[in-house]
């Protein structure tokens, strides 16, 4: 919020100056605008002296309204959106499908995730007790400082705060993607824990990436390739690579410190419980005898920058004990899973993924991270990377999924109408606050 209130003050500051903004915040449209344009349905323009409060007042706009305008893209004058729009509310309150021609074209629809395996109601699925987190542990500042806190099958979760505030680094920590940083006083590592068959689909903001490689296959293709193992191959590959050529560099400087003859760790093959500490067979890169291999726990694979692998070596175990390999990859299971996203049998089967506009390619990922039916979804600013269309969908989506959510956002508007509990990240601490709490 700091950030776009330097920038409403700088615009505001500028003399002789034309401005055009297109926002989804109220606020800064009141700061910075004169003058408001609403573009119709009907491909015409509306003008409107005055900032968003005084356009809201000529339309008689209520504050759903506002927040569809606002963030859906939704035209307040199609005759057809306000008579699909009672039924579709209809529908959300009693947890059925979605009404609505509109609704039909972009509908996304998660599937169920069904019960976790050993879960106690009432309890945590995922924690983090007394957790600190730097960068540079040995002199750089603590990202987070002992951090305690608790997500639940039915959380509707979202973390926001300022840039740099660790908002990532506490959903990554969450989702296994980082390990704990000692305490300043070098006391134990706090900890982290998940339940052992608990799914978790973790979207990040760089998720479309590895989509580049597959724009001459059809969506059927590239599910089948991604999931040919039985496991997320491009789960795998994020957390095995390293994320640019300074992780590179850092993990064979590390390997030459503390590798077996000095060499790197080529995989992880195997995991034992030795007393109450778990082991990873480490495979070492130019050492092709299996006699070679050693058995690690987190910390020496911390010293090494690796913990990451071990963390894929658990997801494919997760995998296979969940039976997500035994979900046949045929095309009359992938058309019917992707129908859900709104990807219809045509586009699935035939259709290159080169072809797919933004929204299209985003219904594609987010199907794709949701073919092992997660009992959790992880978000990080899925607003940066959403088109408008798909973002009305997705909280619709997101408003009759059964699993539990976390989202990262800066967007106010998305955050109130998807969860129920936020998270503030600021000055390396958490303050949790419910809608409840608001209230009073």
């Amino acid at each position: 919020r700091d950030s776009v209130a330097w920038l409403a003050n700088y615009l505001t500051s500028l003399d002789k100056t034309c401005l055009m903004v297109i926002s989804h915040d109220p606020g800064f449209l009141n700061i910075v605008c004169t003058d408001i344009i609403q573009y119709s349905s009907q491909k015409t323009l509306d003008y409107y002296e005055g900032n968003f409060d005084a356009f809201r007042q000529a339309r008689h706009i209520s504050s759903d309204e506002e927040a569809e305008a606002l963030l859906m893209g939704r035209d307040l004058d199609d005759p057809l959106d306000q008579e699909e729009k009672r039924p579709e509310e209809e529908a959300s309150a009693s947890g059925g499908v979605t009404a609505g021609l509109l609704d039909k074209a972009s509908k996304i629809s998660f599937p169920i995730p069904g019960t976790l395996k050993g879960h106690s109601s009432g309890k945590p699925i995922m924690e983090l007790k007394n957790v600190y987190f730097a960068y540079n542990e040995q002199d750089g500042p603590m990202i987070l400082n002992d951090i305690s806190c608790k997500i639940f099958m039915n959380s509707r979760l979202g973390i926001i705060g300022a840039n740099g505030a660790g908002k990532s680094t506490l959903l990554n920590l969450l989702c296994g993607e980082l390990v704990p940083s000692p305490s300043p006083e070098g006391k134990q590592l706090g900890e982290v824990t998940k339940h052992r068959n608990l799914r978790l689909a973790y979207i990040a903001q760089q998720h479309m990436f590895h989509l580049s490689e597959f724009m001459n296959c059809t969506p059927r293709v590239y599910i089948q390739q991604r999931y040919k193992n039985g496991w997320d191959e491009a789960l795998q590959r994020r957390l095995i690579e390293p994320e640019n050529e300074e992780e590179a560099k850092m993990r064979k400087e590390l390997a030459a410190k503390y590798g077996k003859y000095g060499n790197q760790v080529e995989d992880i093959v195997g995991r034992v419980v030795r007393g109450n500490e778990v082991l990873y067979e480490v495979q070492w890169a130019n050492l092709p005898d299996q006699k070679q291999n050693t058995f690690e726990n987190l910390a020496k694979l911390k010293m090494m920058g690796v913990t990451t692998l071990a963390k894929a070596y658990d997801e494919r175990q997760a995998a296979q004990a969940a039976g997500i390999d035994q979900r046949p990859l045929s095309q009359k299971e992938i058309v019917k899973h992707l129908e859900q996203f709104g990807l219809d049998e045509e586009m699935v089967l035939n259709r290159e993924i080169g072809g797919f506009s933004a929204g299209q390619k985003s219904k594609l990922t987010l199907g794709a991270a949701f073919w092992t039916k997660p009992h959790i979804v992880a978000l990080d600013e899925p607003t940066n990377y959403i088109d408008m269309e798909t973002l009305d969908a997705l909280v619709k989506g997101l408003g009759r999924y059964k699993g539990g959510i976390i989202v990262i956002s800066h967007a106010k508007e998305f955050v109130d109408q998807v969860c129920s509990e936020t998270w503030l990240v600021e000055g390396g601490c958490i303050a949790q606050r419910t809608k409840s709490d608001d209230k009073k």
